[in-house]
């Protein structure tokens, strides 16, 4: 029987249990396996990475193609219930991504 400890991925002394590190190694980024998160929180600036999946309140999801600091711009296109691209590349300031509120796992 698995404590409620074990059941969110985590075994004694803090390590990840046989089943959540095999479940991890099936994402297919290092953001999406984090299983030691699970707050789910507003995207800020300095969680804008390549390749982070994005949401919003309707279940929206996003996945961001290109970040560039530089000049202020992100791109990102629309993800269908399967995680495939469902539109073409958009590309907005980064503020005004921001401000749409999009959330991350």
């Amino acid at each position: 029987m698995m404590t409620p400890k074990q059941a969110r991925g985590k075994g004694s002394g803090g390590r990840l249990t046989r089943k959540a590190f095999f479940l991890s190694r099936l994402a297919s980024n290092g953001i999406m396996s984090r299983v030691d998160q699970g707050t789910i929180r507003k995207v800020t600036s300095d969680d804008l990475e390549v390749g982070s999946i994005c949401a919003d309140r309707d279940g929206n999801r996003v996945r961001i193609d290109r970040v560039d600091r530089e000049s202020g711009l992100i791109a990102y296109h629309f993800l269908n219930d399967e995680l495939r691209v469902q539109e073409g590349v958009r590309e907005l300031p980064i503020e005004k991504f921001l401000a749409e509120g999009w959330y991350l796992a």
